[in-house]
């Protein structure tokens, strides 16, 4: 009966204000105000009284009453539309008897949140790196950003829950085409799960535990970066340099995405937030958290990155968050902690070359994973025979190309992932489809059209880069690089042509070194892996500098840390996480692990640190890790397991 007047008061609504949040419905003397759409107050009367006219008025808080309308006889109900977010309003109406106004209904609703969508626009930062504060600084400016994210807000009491917020890896890969597709958002595009349509509402939403916010990181999915004469494909060569790529920079605009859309929502400013990274987003959470933790010293230099004006920032949402502690002096990490004090990391990249290492050291000894998977599809595995062979790469091209099994889930066909990821990508490049996901019409997107985007780019030549000489040699880089190859190949066939309402037809055409969605972008992989920093030797490549391992074991003396373990997943190797953390021998005296089972699903992680190791944050005996099982899951756990993952996630919130 609920949902009918909802739908009944709100046909005048735009057609996309789907989302209704009407846990806030009061009704007196014939008078009903229902919060639709978020920050709608729909409020309906009868004519019972015969009035000559009609007032509806406002009030937030303690603040004065504001007429908002004065109806003529006969209007019995009216829409209070574009009203702040998560706020009480006293709404009166009031009937006019002869020449006297009388009083109908005084009436007190919240409104809710709305689900958005959109480009957030990062300008040109200065920025430098140090080798040491006394070092010779490399000193860099990115270029403009336009970063896309959406929002998704809790199904109930959203002003109250935390805000999680998700970052795929690569780095290159799209948040949009991964954790929104897979089993996290309201709908899903998996699949498995979609019973033969484009998408499906999804059981497993994480909307039920609080807001979601998704964003694709620079230059993925959805998001794209702007030069000035990018037509030239000189200038294009140019952009995919450490300017724009590297951990630092990538991490820090996240970073601003994220407080320019909190400080855009008053209402949610505060609000507790959950940070959740798959696979490379191991290192960028790891980064994020870093630079929000030890803010200052991002601004001083004292750290390898420096940038003054994300230390400025971060300070001015820290004065708003934590007004005494700001007025006191600077924010100390443990404080800010208490807003960024979480950490979800599904099957992360976290210590670059030590994880790298640890792992190809696992698949090369006797009897092995990989030794298994030879064995079951009848092929013969080849270690590594020669110097300079990478001992991982050398067994993931293996399983790949010989045993063609999929490195992302060793039960699976190779070509298992990259399916998975075309069929979320022709929903999401449907731009009714992506309405109805967003919840939001993004043909009222501005930045999307290729008239806002004529400087706009996301290759150097075109998606596939053939043009480019990255293959060349046997390293394990270049390797990489093929295996990226030969996905993009499948997705190309598997996507075919498009549709009647493919963005191309809707915002337009656009030159083949711009793209409206990609799934995988092997420029940004190569240009985080190999620029002029990483040549000059600057420890920023996440292949080769264990520096954000660093990170981690810094966070995690501060942050509550949920580490996925999961089976089938050769591509971040579960084992090997820990063993790679043995190797920060300055800061950790040991770890403990044991692997949970179909039993004991919760398994357990500990790290014991070295008394007093670390500088800024004191250093404790040890953290415990909340480390769950997943034994039917490969790197996509959200795909594979997604009920057990809610829950598990459930219940570590709850700790």
């Amino acid at each position: 009966m609920l949902r009918l007047i909802i739908v009944y008061f709100t046909l005048s609504l735009a057609l996309f204000v789907t989302n209704v949040f009407a846990q806030d419905v009061t009704s007196q003397n014939g008078v009903t105000a229902t919060v639709v759409g978020g920050t709608t107050i729909a409020v309906s009367w009868t004519n019972a009284w015969r009035a000559c006219s009609w007032q509806l008025s406002t009030k937030q808080g303690n603040g004065p009453w504001i007429i908002q309308k004065v109806f003529s006889k006969g209007v019995t109900q009216y829409n209070i539309t574009n009203l702040p977010a998560g706020q009480k309003f006293s709404v009166k109406l009031a009937a006019k008897r002869a020449t006297r106004w009388v009083d109908r209904a005084l009436l007190t609703v919240t409104t809710g949140f709305k689900s958005q969508a959109g480009f957030i626009e990062i300008e040109p930062i200065d920025f430098s790196l140090h080798y040491s504060k006394a070092s010779k600084p490399y000193n860099d400016t990115s270029s403009t950003a336009r970063v896309l994210y959406t929002f998704q807000p809790a199904t109930q009491n959203p002003d109250s829950k935390p805000l999680f917020v998700f970052l795929n890896g690569g780095p290159g890969c799209a948040t949009t085409t991964n954790l929104f597709s897979m089993n996290t958002a309201p709908f899903t595009l998996d699949r498995e799960r979609t019973k033969g349509h484009a998408y499906a509402t999804n059981p497993f939403k994480w909307s039920v535990m609080g807001n979601l916010l998704y964003i694709d990181a620079p230059n993925t999915g959805f998001s794209y970066n702007v030069a000035s004469g990018a037509a030239d494909p000189h200038i294009r060569l140019l952009e995919f340099n450490s300017n724009n790529f590297n951990p630092f920079i990538d991490s820090a605009n996240v970073v601003r995405v994220l407080l320019r859309f909190l400080n855009a929502h008053p209402s949610m400013r505060s609000h507790q937030v959950v940070l959740v990274g798959e696979s490379y987003s191991g290192t960028r959470v790891s980064t994020m958290l870093n630079l929000l933790l030890f803010y200052t010293s991002y601004g001083t230099g004292e750290k390898i990155y420096q940038d003054t004006a994300l230390a400025a920032e971060i300070s001015d949402h820290l004065a708003k968050v934590f007004p005494a502690q700001a007025h006191a002096g600077t924010v100390p990490p443990f404080i800010i902690a208490r807003q960024f004090g979480r950490q979800i990391l599904i099957q992360p990249e976290i210590s670059g070359p030590y994880q790298a290492q640890a792992d190809g050291d696992d698949f090369e000894k006797p009897n092995s994973i990989i030794d298994q998977i030879a064995s079951e599809t009848g092929t013969s595995y080849t270690r590594c025979n020669q110097l300079g062979c990478n001992k991982e790469t050398n067994a993931l091209l293996f399983v790949y190309l010989v045993a063609e099994r999929d490195p992302y889930n060793l039960k699976m066909p190779a070509k298992w992932t990259d399916e998975l990821e075309a069929f979320a990508m022709q929903g999401l490049l449907n731009v009714d489809t992506l309405s109805r996901l967003f919840n939001f019409d993004v043909r009222t997107i501005r930045m999307f059209y290729n008239t806002e985007r004529y400087d706009g780019y996301r290759y150097i030549t075109d998606k596939d880069e053939l043009n480019n000489s990255w293959t060349v040699g046997a390293g394990a880089l270049s390797q990489k690089i093929q295996m990226l190859r030969r996905s993009q190949e499948r997705l190309d066939q598997l996507l075919g042509g498009s549709s009647g309402n493919s963005m191309e037809k809707i915002f337009g055409p656009l030159p083949e070194y711009d793209d409206y969605l990609s799934g995988t972008n092997q420029a940004v992989f190569h240009s985080f892996m190999s620029n002029d920093a990483v040549l000059l030797k600057y420890p920023v490549s996440p292949d080769e500098s264990p520096l954000f391992g660093q990170f981690f074991l810094e966070n995690a003396t501060l942050v509550k840390t949920f580490l996925t373990d999961a089976q089938n997943d050769l591509m971040i190797y579960s084992p090997g996480i820990s063993e790679a953390l043995k190797n920060y021998t300055s800061i950790v005296r040991s770890v403990s692990v044991k692997r949970g089972s179909r039993l004991q699903p919760i398994g357990r992680f500990r790290i014991n640190y070295v008394p007093k190791s670390l500088a800024e944050t004191a250093t404790p005996s040890y953290v415990d890790l909340y480390y769950p099982y997943y034994p039917d899951s490969g790197h996509s756990v959200s795909s594979a397991q997604p009920d057990k993952l809610l829950q598990d996630i459930k219940k570590w919130l709850g700790n």
